[in-house]
């Protein structure tokens, strides 16, 4: 009879340790930052901006940042105009990290890259190549002016 109290009273105590012990170690892995939070400045307006499948309506500059929780791994934040992807950016968040990123087209008018560049001649940087005639002669019709 001794022994079978003893062994009960051994036996609670064993138990409320593990159950102790288990309720702690949920409490540990549950306490810290789980998610990211990303931050994205939109530097244009009138465009939607997608942040993996989230989708935002920027109307105005006013709107934005825009807040994101994120579970930690790899993202992607997409700008869209007109139905066009005029961003597009990847990036990875841990969990506890903020991350600020900028989202823009680089113009400030409304305009696509695409849109707006199409006119335009090629910029192309002058090389030694380009340096004009070689022919003293022909040097009064060089774009170049005389060193």
């Amino acid at each position: 009879m001794l022994i079978q109290t003893l062994c009960m009273a051994l036996a609670k105590r064993v138990g409320a340790l593990l159950l102790g012990g288990v309720i702690l170690w949920q409490v540990a892995v549950r306490c810290g930052a789980t998610q990211g939070r990303a931050i994205v400045h939109v530097a244009a307006s009138q465009v939607e901006v997608a942040v993996d499948g989230a989708r935002y309506r920027i109307e105005t500059l006013w709107d934005s940042p825009i807040v994101c929780d994120l579970r930690p791994g790899r993202h992607t934040v997409r700008m869209f105009r007109s139905g066009r992807v005029v961003h597009e950016e990847e990036f990875t968040i841990a969990a506890g990290q903020e991350l600020i990123l900028a989202a823009g087209d680089g113009y400030d008018d409304g305009r696509c890259p695409e849109q707006a560049d199409a006119h335009l001649p090629s910029r192309r940087t002058p090389s030694v190549r380009d340096a004009g005639p070689r022919d003293p002669a022909a040097w009064h019709n060089s774009p170049f002016p005389r060193s």
